[in-house]
């Protein structure tokens, strides 16, 4: 038994077809089969039943393949803790963020980060955070970039930034003429928000103690799925949302008219980085903590 020939059925897992397989391996069909089928001599159980199309695992497989995982990853790992006790920088990070987050901070950094760093390749995935914190637990992703907290024991949550909200508010016959608005005055019925499962709506909903308040066109209820489209909203309708601060800094002169600051305490999320309690690639996630952090404190005060 050795590790090719665990890559080779892990291939053929999510192929589920051998030739695919065997080219995502840079082998022929000829020597993957071969080798599936000298590991199962070797075990005595047929891991693939190989009548079915697509190629199915039998049940004794199933069981053996989640072993597989287990080993492949443990592999994994160690490896990457040589490349840390040798000081190099390279490797592979899969990072999740939630898209609330992503345009805002990312272009930020990623130019110069790709300069300075190219031997680290960054795998970048817009989700929400039960999905992130789905592949987090499961080892298939390496970092979430989220809001903070996140109920979980096997994940550690590293703060990076508070971001404040801001008000951005077309209503029509309301003259804000205060400096700062008080979050209670806002009116809920004219209030867009995210699609179910962003946490931003959740926060949102909490800061604005939201009862489902009967919106002023009732005969339309969309719950947009970015910031963008919220933005797109609340001009076309002339209401209001809630935006977090960095996804207002390139608004032109004449859209931050439509920006109002609150009074203290002012609502704000938390933003950070979070990773499995067994994720080694530490040295790497210092360089993408960093990086983020000098991106985002030429915006945002940031005492770390």
């Amino acid at each position: 038994m050795n590790f090719h020939q665990l890559g080779y059925v892990m291939a053929v897992c999510e192929e589920k077809n051998f030739m695919e397989a065997a080219e995502k391996c840079n082998v022929t069909q000829s020597t993957l089969s071969t080798m599936i089928l000298k590991l199962e001599e070797e075990i005595g159980i047929s891991i693939f039943d190989r009548k079915t199309k697509p190629v199915q695992l039998t049940k004794e497989g199933s069981l053996l393949v989640e072993k597989m995982k287990l080993i492949i990853r443990e592999v994994d790992d160690f490896k990457e803790v040589v490349k840390e006790l040798k000081g190099e920088l390279s490797g592979e990070l899969k990072i999740g963020v939630i898209p609330t987050v992503a345009p805002f901070v990312f272009p930020l950094f990623l130019y110069e980060f790709s300069r300075k760093f190219p031997m680290i390749t960054l795998t970048i995935r817009e989700d929400v955070t039960e999905n992130i914190k789905r592949d987090l637990l499961n080892r298939t992703l390496d970092i979430g970039f989220l809001s903070l907290p996140i109920d979980s024991n096997d994940l550690v949550q590293t703060p990076l930034y508070d971001e404040h909200y801001k008000l951005y508010s077309y209503v029509e016959n309301e003259v804000i003429e205060k400096e700062k608005i008080d979050l209670r005055d806002i009116n809920k019925e004219k209030l867009w928000l995210l699609a179910e499962g962003h946490c931003m709506r959740t926060q949102i909903e909490e800061l604005c103690s939201m009862n489902r308040e009967v919106k002023e066109w009732e005969n339309l209820n969309y719950e947009a799925g970015s910031i963008d489209t919220l933005i797109r909203l609340v001009k076309q309708t002339k209401g209001l949302t809630l935006l977090p601060y960095l996804s207002t800094i390139d608004f032109t002169e004449e859209e931050k008219k439509y920006l109002f600051s609150f009074m203290d305490p002012v609502p704000a999320r938390k933003i950070g980085l979070l990773t499995h309690k067994h994720f080694v690639k530490q040295k790497l996630l210092k360089i993408i903590k960093e990086e983020i952090l000098d991106a985002v404190r030429k915006h945002i005060d940031i005492n770390n």
